[in-house]
């Protein structure tokens, strides 16, 4: 089941409280089977045991014996690819290496629902594929797999079925390209041209707080013009403009740097920017 959602939807919500991490403010969540949870990074470890010994713990924690621990310990480190540091405290391991293991502990130890939040943006492209797989053979064995992610070319092609959420709400569930066409839809008006999004990062120089797009010319020869209403955030902030074009399952097809004539103020308040893109041919 893979579950989609813009940030603040509620989706790492669900997945904490299916695993027993947080309780429902009302409400009941039933669970029925053992629970394997991948929620944040190093979730589980403790960063001044090896991470020999923290395969154990971790392992304790899903509710396994020590027994299963050992029979499946060898094909754990050889998945997580971290034989070498096998004895090393985990709190000098990275991200990655982190994520590796938590993954490879919560996959191998066969739980009956296997939940996987957004983690495995930290892995390698390498190590994202050897997980997708192994959550498909995982879900082949008849076993339950809850996955959250922003990555819709995943979701696709891993999950059965999907459900949209909103505040908290499913709002869209069924098919998986259905769900993720009224996700990818949301972010648009009535008039596909037009997109609204008030930005919120805060370390970003720029905010875009409208953007009018208009499409001109046949293939080969397209010419992509917006119309950006920015607003400058902080003081002398060097700042520019990237553009990316995804197709309506999110993935992406090509990035443009394009070049803003004039100098954008910090102190003029929000502003008017014409940017003009010709594209290349990109089928």
């Amino acid at each position: 089941l893979g579950i989609i959602g813009r940030n603040g939807a509620g989706k790492s919500t669900l997945l904490k409280i299916l695993s027993r991490i947080t309780p429902p403010t009302t409400g009941r969540a039933r669970i029925v089977g053992r629970v394997g949870s991948l929620l944040e990074v190093g979730t589980g470890f403790h960063p001044d045991l090896t991470g020999r010994e923290n395969i154990y713990l971790n392992g304790a924690l899903l509710g396994m014996r020590r027994r299963e621990i050992a029979q499946k310990f060898d094909e754990i480190v050889a998945f997580a690819e971290i034989a070498r540091f096998l004895d090393t405290q985990v709190k000098h391991y990275s991200s990655g290496m982190y994520m590796r293991l938590a993954f490879s502990v919560a996959a191998h130890l066969e739980p009956d629902i296997l939940v996987v939040d957004e983690v495995l943006a930290v892995g390698d492209i390498d190590f994202q594929r050897k997980c997708i797989g192994k959550m498909g053979r995982v879900a082949d064995e008849g076993r339950t797999v809850l996955f959250v992610s922003h990555n819709m070319a995943a979701i696709r092609s891993l999950c059965r079925t999907a459900m949209v959420l909103d505040a908290g709400q499913i709002v869209r569930q069924g098919d998986p390209g259905t769900c993720i066409a009224y996700y990818v839809a949301q972010g648009f008006d009535e008039d596909a041209s037009t997109w609204t999004r008030p930005s919120n990062a805060r370390d970003s120089a720029l905010a875009f707080m409208r953007v009018d797009s208009h499409v001109t010319g046949h293939q080969p020869a397209l010419s992509l013009e917006l119309d950006v209403v920015l607003e400058p955030r902080g003081r002398h902030k060097p700042a520019f403009i990237a553009v990316d074009i995804l197709d309506g399952s999110g993935v992406g097809l090509m990035q443009a740097l394009p070049r803003v004539d004039g100098f954008i103020r910090d102190d003029a308040g929000p502003q008017r920017t014409r940017i003009v893109i010709d594209l290349p041919p990109l089928i």
